[in-house]
């Protein structure tokens, strides 16, 4: 690997604003929206930035809900979630209650690098909200991330509109808190930067762009390291995952500027590293690997080469774990056969270069 150093420069944030009246003023929004008359059935999202204080918020929203006389219950989803029928869910967990606080919808609209992720479960959420008011008696709070929530509209739009009442929190945590997140992605940088590095070049991504790909990975890792804590995973298997997106992301604007300034000679080898020596085993590697699909290599590179487990690489590439064995079998297959070619390669070269030797002169021989 390339001896480089680059300097962390760690999250990008805005100077901060004194928002502590506006938040305080969508609570009572929020408070209205759970006291005032009329039909129980009601929907409303409270969005936040924070999903420490929002736990606050919450907590302080159902002691006044219960003050006044409501019942209060929570129903928490997880990213294994995505599959379950969520109105029933709601229906189960509501039969006792006035109020119902959905928590973590977010979880299943969004993977751990912050992509956008399609699920039964909020599928049948969106299709479905319009049956919500003949089987609840009840008013529903949803709090989403703010991250998240471009995500859930793009995958249930339909299900956002028909919302009451929207609350946007935008309060986060001191300074301190802030300091605290630093210092752990300091030290998550400072220990795994190599294999960051190590991961972009085995996928794929140019030596002359490994500096920039490598920064932006960490900047999402520092805005995605509040769902790292919800993780049974290694810190290497979530790095990877990040990896992976933002070196996708580098082929995708690599081929769009390519097209643009019209410089793909059709001449060229499109591989990037192709082998300056037939010795040369990294850049052999790197050109075998050039041939698996991205989704192979991912999980070839996390099982072979880092020694990954199947199980936490699905957790980080957030695949099922029989699909991850079926693309390693195959990526196993095509590597085996690419190693046979080229040491059948190497067998002609040999070959050919020993026939082409001029004859040995016997010693004694005249001219």
């Amino acid at each position: 690997m390339t001896d480089v150093a680059v300097k962390y420069e760690g999250p990008k944030r805005d100077a901060p604003a004194s928002v502590a009246a506006h938040d305080d003023a969508e609570i009572e929004r929020l408070f209205r929206f759970l006291t005032r008359p009329g039909p129980r059935f009601g929907m409303a999202m409270a969005t936040h930035a924070d999903p420490v204080l929002a736990n606050d918020m919450r907590e302080s929203l159902a002691e006044r809900a219960r003050a006044a006389g409501l019942r209060v219950s929570t129903m928490e989803l997880q990213r294994a979630d995505d599959r379950q029928d969520l109105v029933q869910r709601m229906v189960d967990t509501s039969a006792a209650a006035d109020v119902l606080f959905v928590v973590g919808l977010d979880r299943l609209v969004t993977d751990i690098t912050g992509r956008t992720r399609r699920t039964s479960a909020v599928a049948n959420l969106n299709q479905r909200r319009d049956e919500m008011p003949t089987l609840l008696d009840v008013r529903v709070v949803f709090w989403v991330a703010k991250s998240a929530y471009a995500s859930l509209t793009d995958v249930a739009w339909d299900f956002c509109r028909v919302m009451l009442t929207i609350a946007e929190f935008e309060q986060t945590r001191a300074d301190d808190s802030d300091e605290d997140a630093d210092d752990e992605l300091a030290g998550i940088y400072r220990e795994h930067f190599s294999f960051v590095w190590r991961c972009l070049v085995h996928l794929g991504v140019r030596e002359s762009d490994l500096d920039d790909v490598a920064q932006d990975v960490f900047v999402m890792a520092a805005r995605r390291l509040a769902d790292r804590k919800e993780l049974n995973i290694s810190v290497k298997a979530w790095l990877f995952g990040i990896a992976s997106r933002c070196a996708k992301s580098h082929h995708r604007q690599l081929i769009r500027r390519q097209r643009k300034a019209h410089a793909l000679d059709n001449a060229q080898d499109s591989n990037v590293h192709e082998p300056r020596s037939r010795y040369d085993a990294r850049a052999l590697l790197l050109s075998m690997l050039d041939e698996l699909e991205h989704e192979q290599r991912e999980i070839y590179i996390l099982d072979e080469i880092e020694g990954v487990t199947v199980n936490e690489a699905a957790e980080a590439l957030h695949v099922n774990v029989n699909t991850l064995n079926s693309r390693l079998r195959v990526a196993r297959r095509k590597m085996a056969a690419l190693t046979e070619r080229v040491l059948a390669e190497e067998r002609a070269a040999t070959e050919q270069t020993t026939s082409q030797d001029p004859p040995r002169r016997t010693r004694g021989t005249n001219d």
